[in-house]
């Protein structure tokens, strides 16, 4: 249910793919309401359009029919220049893979983002700040080659924070790292959301990451329905 407080909400969303056999629907009328500061984890089978629906909520794909809108304002319909604007300024995203650029330093991916970003305090500043609050204040130099899986997901949270973005949209972040490694990031996402009153949508296959999250809904056969409610 939409409240003064709702950041980000889907309302019957719908989206196809066309493929050999004719058109395959993979969200058939999605509606889901976020909350400001609130953790919410998506989950469901493989291949059941758990990314396609974050991408919806992002602007990174447009849904064939229904409503997307972040603080009232309708998302589909934007220019691309208009859709590449909103995401540097008010959404981050951390994927399973890191997407770090291998030639630049850690302080230099971090920074990558405001180069099309203006205004607010000095960004190399900032980006120290955040790596220094998501441990690596010791590997501003380093090459992404130089850091474990984790290390390198941690760099990709704190670009994906660096311009303050209001939602964080993560798309099975620990899918690549060890089990002690995929709870650290967890953990990270979860204090920063605490400390920061930052807005976290998880997709996940993982139900001990999903288990951290104040909210989890299951996608299964095109549609969003409650899976576990916890205080």
């Amino acid at each position: 249910m939409t409240t003064a407080n709702t950041i980000l909400e889907l309302e019957a969303v719908t989206k196809a793919y066309a493929g050999p056999a004719g058109s395959t629907p993979v969200l058939k009328g999605v509606d889901l309401a976020v909350e400001a500061g609130e953790t919410v984890a998506i989950v469901g089978p493989s291949g059941c359009g758990k990314s396609t629906l974050l991408n919806m909520a992002g602007t990174l794909d447009q849904p064939d029919g229904g409503r997307v809108t972040f603080r009232g304002k309708s998302l589909p319909g934007m220019t691309p220049k208009e859709a590449a604007r909103f995401r540097n300024n008010e959404i981050g995203f951390v994927f399973q893979l890191h997407h770090l650029l291998p030639q630049c330093s850690v302080l230099e991916n971090v920074l990558v983002p405001t180069l099309v970003h203006t205004g607010g305090e000095d960004a190399p500043e900032r980006a120290r700040q955040l790596l220094d609050r998501v441990g690596l204040s010791d590997r501003l130099d380093y090459r992404p080659g130089q850091l474990s899986g984790g290390e390198r997901q941690r760099v990709a949270v704190a670009r994906a924070l660096i311009n303050r973005p209001a939602l964080l949209l993560a798309d099975e972040p620990t899918g690549s790292l060890s089990p002690e490694g995929a709870m650290d990031l967890t953990r990270l996402m979860i204090a920063l959301n605490r400390e920061d009153a930052l807005t976290l949508v998880v997709v996940t296959h993982s139900q001990e990451v999903a288990a951290h999250m104040g909210r989890v809904v299951e996608l299964r056969d095109g549609v969003l329905r409650p899976r576990e409610t916890r205080p």
